[in-house]
């Protein structure tokens, strides 16, 4: 009888988070400088503004609120604003800028990616969002070496849903057992990985401290990360073998293609 070990299929596509991931850092008082430019537009308390928005982001993630319009309408009336149509349009244009410019990719980042494309490992970004980011990604730098994108908004809920996963893996063409899922721990994201069967690894990097996540999974005690390239540490892609990733494993296998 084979054992887990040997059981498990090959890992034929990485599955990464976003931001905090993907991109550095982005620190809470990064994030609030920009959310208070947003409230200005909408003359309303930016303490008030950015209290909604923490408390709401899942709602929000999941599109319970509709469009990016209807989305702010609703954010800015929970915070005692009551803007007019052209307040909400010049508040919707800001936030797009701003969420743009928060958005630094890591340095080893386009690297990783292109190197798993040209020994062909798919990949995906899964990623719990607003608007903003999927408006966004056609032209961000990364999105040329990414095979899918599944962003809450569009599926209409958040992880750790395994839906989130699901999706992905099934736009990949391939199971979840044969995914590697890479993540900062956001979301209850690497819990959620390994609920649907993925092998996730948290990225733990100098700078994860400082990033502003939404239900962080601070107890994670499975396989970590210091840096995005230790990918290719985790992956044998001369035979496509990667070691068991439980709480207790910690597989570290260079790759060769």
């Amino acid at each position: 009888m084979l054992s887990n070990e040997t059981a498990l299929p090959p890992v034929r596509a990485v599955v990464f988070d976003f931001a905090g991931t993907l991109t550095t850092a982005i620190p809470a008082h990064r994030r609030n400088h920009a959310h208070a430019q947003v409230a200005e537009v909408l003359q309303c308390s930016p303490s008030a503004y950015i209290s909604v928005l923490l408390n709401s982001f899942f709602d929000r993630a999941a599109g319970y609120h509709g469009g990016m319009e209807q989305t702010m309408r609703w954010v800015a009336t929970q915070a005692g604003a009551s803007p007019t149509d052209q307040q909400i349009q010049r508040a919707c244009a800001l936030r797009r800028q701003t969420e743009r410019e928060l958005i630094t990719f890591r340095s080893d980042a386009q690297r990783l990616l292109a190197t798993l494309r040209a020994c062909g490992i798919r990949t995906a970004v899964v990623s719990d969002c607003t608007h903003e980011v999927p408006e966004l990604w056609p032209s961000l730098s990364l999105a040329p070496y990414v095979d899918a994108t599944v962003f809450s908004i569009w599926l209409g809920t958040c992880k750790p849903h395994e839906d989130m996963y699901v999706t992905a893996a099934r736009a990949l063409g391939v199971h979840p057992r044969e995914c590697l899922y890479v993540g900062d721990g956001g979301s209850q994201e690497l819990s959620g990985a390994a609920a649907v069967g993925m092998r996730p690894v948290m990225l733990r990097a100098p700078d994860s401290a400082e990033h502003a996540a939404h239900d962080q999974e601070v107890d994670w005690a499975g396989p970590q990360i210091t840096a995005l390239e230790q990918v290719l540490d985790l992956i044998n892609v001369s035979d496509h073998r990667l070691q068991p990733v439980g709480r207790r494993t910690s597989p570290i296998r260079r790759v060769r293609c």
